[in-house]
């Protein structure tokens, strides 16, 4: 049961994985479309909230000018989910300490990296060092988060073996 286990944590690190090349995997275009209708969709949804009444050509001018950051910001969730599921495969398999975030962050750098170098080779794409450093950002973020939820279960866990001792 217990390898069945340490082979199960391991699936949602291949599915964010996964997820992460389909993304890259797609052309400029579609890319571009794919972020673009996000954050047009998006406007539409907050205009109808607030009835801010932006017309077409502010609209046009918005998704032009958040459409970098929203990709970067993106890139950085995607891998703050890998570093994520990264860490919990890894912690199951008994890595601790710094040597589970060395690990994870190692594993996920180098990922980032190859997911770059592989974008050299979709058309209109290109591998860019300051995406691999964007997504470093997420990464970090990720094993940050992780490591915080772990503290807080260590505390829960020793409040209760303290309350219970008495």
């Amino acid at each position: 049961m217990k390898k069945a286990i340490k082979w199960i944590v391991w699936i949602p690190v291949i599915l964010i994985m996964i997820a992460i090349f389909g993304f890259s995997n797609a052309n400029s275009e579609k890319s571009s479309n794919l972020s673009g209708s996000f954050i047009s969709d998006t406007l539409n949804f907050i205009d109808g909230t607030f009835s801010l009444q932006l017309d077409h050509q502010e609209k046009g001018r918005l998704v032009e000018a958040l459409q970098t950051p929203v990709r970067k910001l993106a890139h950085m969730t995607e891998y703050m989910v890998l570093a994520i599921t990264l860490m919990s495969a890894l912690y199951v398999d008994g890595l601790r300490n710094k040597k589970l975030a060395a690990t994870a962050a190692a594993i996920g750098i180098a990922y980032a990296s190859l997911d770059e170098f592989h974008q050299l080779f979709v058309p209109g794409r290109s591998g860019e060092i300051r995406d691999v450093c964007v997504d470093t950002i997420g990464i970090l973020i990720g094993i940050g988060f992780f490591l915080l939820l772990l503290k807080l279960c260590n505390h829960i866990r020793y409040k209760r073996k303290k309350v219970g001792r008495i």
